[in-house]
């Protein structure tokens, strides 16, 4: 068990945010129940833990991920299964 993540930023109002970067590539695919259950067991851990410290109104959860289509289908899968208050946001790949 336990929950990780790959930084943490404050901003200047003193809000935390865990970041989790995702290497999923080309593994989102709508259809592909593997990545699925994954993804739904990492967002779990990651809500529980920072609800069972009390932190669910002070600490945010934006997991980062390289291309608009993963960005997506992940949103929408964690907006289906009640994980909408983890942010998924594009951030492309150096190089």
């Amino acid at each position: 068990g336990g929950a990780w993540f790959d930084d943490v930023r404050v901003d200047a109002s003193g809000r935390t945010t865990l970041v989790d970067g995702k290497a999923w590539g080309g593994f989102v695919l709508p259809q592909a129940q593997f990545w699925i259950n994954d993804v739904l067991g990492q967002a779990d851990r990651q809500v529980r833990a920072i609800s069972a410290a009390g932190l669910q109104d002070s600490v945010k959860i934006e997991w980062q991920v390289s291309t608009p289509e993963a960005a997506s289908e992940i949103s929408k899968l964690l907006q289906r299964n009640n994980y909408g208050q983890i942010d998924v946001v594009v951030v492309p790949k150096k190089g």
